[in-house]
């Protein structure tokens, strides 16, 4: 017993001598190393797919929100909420959100929606400092201002166009296996816009809602 008393005292260090020591029991340097900031998408997506997300609002909200975040997904995956706080990075945003929306097909109002979203809803999901949101939603307005001046006049519907739509829709209700979504097409965030096919019931009351 005394023996082992004897080897503890020798080969254990005191306190007083820990105290002393000028290497540090553990090392700090690891710690003062912050993480990298995630991107916009992947902390967006987080949070949409959190049960409180799913609780505490409808399904065709949250759908709607997801349908937003597909829209501008190859922007939000180029920058993180810090990256925002840098002059040349949010130009770079702007620019990216103003290409999408020059690029796209989609009606007006669904990109008036889309953007909404995304100022008021996505990048609150992903942190991002308030004050960086309203200057994100002041930029979209500016470009949403400047496209709907240089939109060009769409083309008038004549007779002749209302007759061969008409005769699409009646084909479609022979096959209904051969028509597009047109939930879809007429409005990209239908609840209907999911589905494959169209079946023979829509179509008729489609049909019968034309005539």
């Amino acid at each position: 017993m005394e023996e082992r008393l004897i080897w503890r005292h020798t080969q254990c260090p005191s306190m007083d001598e820990l105290s002393n020591n000028s290497e540090p029991v553990f090392d700090k340097h690891v710690s003062k190393n912050p993480p990298e900031s995630p991107i916009l998408y992947d902390t967006i997506l987080v949070q949409l797919n959190s049960p409180r997300t799913k609780r505490l609002n409808n399904e065709s909200t949250v759908r709607n929100w997801r349908s937003s975040l597909a829209f501008f997904a190859s922007t939000l995956k180029k920058f993180s909420a810090d990256d925002l706080r840098l002059e040349e990075m949010f130009e770079q945003l702007l620019d990216d959100i103003e290409r999408s929306l020059k690029e796209t097909t989609l009606a007006i109002s669904t990109l008036d929606t889309y953007t909404q979203v995304l100022h008021a809803k996505l990048l609150m999901f992903a942190e991002v400092d308030e004050r960086i949101r309203k200057d994100v939603k002041q930029g979209i307005r500016n470009i949403r201002k400047k496209q709907k001046r240089t939109v060009p006049k769409l083309e008038a519907v004549d007779d002749a166009m209302i007759v061969q739509w008409l005769g699409n829709l009646d084909g479609y209700c022979n096959d209904p296996k051969s028509a597009p979504n047109l939930f879809k097409l007429g409005r990209p965030t239908s609840k209907m816009a999911y589905k494959n096919t169209m079946s023979l019931h829509h179509m008729l009351l489609l049909r019968g809602y034309v005539w």
